[in-house]
């Protein structure tokens, strides 16, 4: 039987006090999953604990657990108990980090403001659909006030009223503030008010004393339209404090506003473009961001582009000319790239369902791999590639793209880190397994597209739910008719069974090269073998892509 922390009795009490439909099994395990949590404790969701009546219950538990050191929540309902409840929860020293969806702002007291304040916060992500002018200032002052803030999300529906944006402007450009993470996400912003926070939040000349601040900046789903990219481009042009930049999803025509002055920005050091998260994707001249990123690269003075994520801007119009001219931008004898991150878009898979109808779409991308795979085995600084296909890889991968990816193998000499379909490829072209032994540098390689550990799991608790059922009462009934269900759902069949088994075999090779190059570079700095192959056996090859982009790199 589970643990009972809250009696029936007092659950009816809190019940009534709230507005929530929460069950009375829903409370007690809520308690046990505060009790035994070891860092994150998340109760945003479902979204009956959303309400400030039980978070203020539930408050006692959290204060008990000095292990949290990560707190979310959600708060829509009973306001006065919930900002009571956050206001104590402030004040825990051993959670640093803290995640808050508010619907409603405006009902914060002062004393939630003041905690804010004066919390040890590393990392703060507030999002609310609505606030008043007076505690939006309070927000902004007690953010300006904490002297340990490093990472701030800052989320919102709209400002109240243009002074609030002068509210805003004013936090990011305080001499105390020691951000180095700004992400902004605003679903309804006019390029005036924009320009007001890239003046006096962005620019080094606003900032009094503390141009290190805002290192990265995160604009994804920011909704600053043509207009207010434009804005951001001027800003960033003369902004050498900004270093990562990562955008998406910025409304009507944002991404053409970038790429037309993104040649001009010669600080950005990691670009991560998340365009593709879109249900449709903004029509781009692919040209547009081949001349970007040629300027970008040819030009020696502030060629520092080192990380480029970037989707494929390819479409039914793209010629095959302005994919040369990518592929040929992308590959700049020039460039600097380290980390190159490149994936469709998802209305390529609506497209590619359509093959037998147009088969020239696909094969325009196909046509990109091919060329791609070629020009960048000659890249002097390229070590990690990340290619995610997001299942269209039997679409657009075919035997030339095979052909091209064997001589990428053979002639890369700096390439160390693969994240790709590759099992795909070897289907298509069995001499790719023995090429692996070619690349001496490679460390890390992985194909998620077949998730091959799945079998052991499935192994693992198909043994489990076998053991249960025949654990049977007297009259031979098992104890559970849902374990039936769970058992099913472990079930693979063989033609699956036979994929997954193959990929395995397939990173069992081209991860084994890995180990060996691993071990032979350790060995020219320590002569003891047994410790470079137990290093080496540690150390893991699964390719990391979200290492690699994210700013901790």
């Amino acid at each position: 039987m589970a643990a009972v922390h809250v009696e029936r009795e007092e659950f009816e009490a809190i019940k009534s006090m709230s507005s929530s439909t929460i069950r009375y099994e829903q409370l007690n395990d809520a308690i046990k999953r505060i009790k035994k949590c070891k860092k994150r404790l998340q109760l945003r969701f479902p979204a009956v604990f959303r309400d400030g009546v039980l978070l203020q219950f539930l408050c006692k538990f959290i204060q008990q657990n000095r292990a949290i050191s990560h707190f979310a929540c959600g708060l829509s309902e009973n306001y006065g108990a919930g900002f009571y409840a956050l206001n104590e929860i402030l004040k825990i020293a051993t959670i640093h980090k803290y995640n808050f969806r508010l619907t409603d702002l405006s009902f914060a007291s002062k004393e939630f403001f003041d905690s804010l304040r004066d919390a040890v916060i590393h990392e703060f992500y507030i999002k609310f659909d609505s606030c008043s002018e007076g505690n939006l200032k309070l927000l902004c002052e007690a953010l300006s006030g904490n002297q340990y803030l490093t990472k701030l999300t800052f989320s919102c529906k709209s400002f109240p009223t243009d002074q609030s944006v002068q509210y805003f402007a004013e936090l990011l450009s305080h001499q105390n503030l020691n951000i180095h993470k700004l992400s902004l996400s605003i679903e309804s912003i006019t390029a005036a008010q924009f320009a007001i926070i890239c003046k006096h939040g962005f620019e080094p000349q606003s900032r009094r004393g503390n141009d290190a601040c805002f290192a990265c900046l995160d604009l994804e789903d920011c909704m600053i339209g043509y207009d207010g990219m434009k804005v951001l481009t001027d800003t960033l042009t003369q902004c050498a404090n900004i270093k990562t930049l990562t955008i998406g999803n910025n409304g009507p025509f944002a991404m053409k506003a970038f790429f037309e002055s993104f040649g001009k920005m010669k600080y950005i050091e990691k670009l991560i473009c998340n365009e593709s998260q879109l249900i449709r994707a903004e029509k781009l001249d692919l040209e547009l961001i081949s001349t970007a990123m040629n300027e970008i690269f040819d030009n020696a003075q502030y060629n520092k582009l080192s990380v480029l994520q970037i989707p494929l801007f390819v479409f039914h119009d793209t010629s095959h000319e302005a994919l040369r001219s990518f592929v040929s931008a992308l590959t700049n004898r020039n460039n600097r790239l380290r980390v190159l991150q490149i994936f469709p878009l998802f209305e390529h898979l609506d497209h590619a369902a359509m093959l037998q109808r147009d088969p020239a779409y696909c094969q325009k991308i196909s046509l990109f791999f091919d060329l791609f795979f070629q020009a960048a085995s000659h890249c002097q600084y390229l070590q990690k590639l990340y290619i995610e296909m997001i299942g269209s890889e039997n679409f657009f991968f075919d035997e030339k793209v095979a052909d091209s990816f064997s001589h990428f193998l053979i002639n890369s000499k700096c390439i160390n880190e693969l994240y790709l379909p590759f099992c795909l490829l070897v289907d298509l072209k069995q001499d790719i397994l023995n090429l692996f032994c070619q690349c001496k540098q490679l460390i890390s390689i992985k194909d998620d597209t077949l998730d091959y550990q799945w079998l052991e799991q499935c192994q693992r608790e198909r043994e489990r739910l076998e053991n249960q059922n025949n654990n049977q009462d007297g009259n031979g009934t098992n104890n559970s008719n849902a374990s039936l269900s769970l058992y099913a759902s472990y079930f693979i069949d063989d033609n699956k069974r036979q994929q997954l088994m193959k990929a395995k075999r397939y990173h069992q090779i081209a991860q084994k090269q890995c180990q060996i190059n691993i071990r032979e570079q350790l060995l020219r700095h320590m002569p003891v073998e047994d410790v470079a192959n137990l290093i080496s056996t540690f150390c893991g090859f699964d390719a990391n892509p979200e290492y690699w982009l994210s700013e901790h790199a």
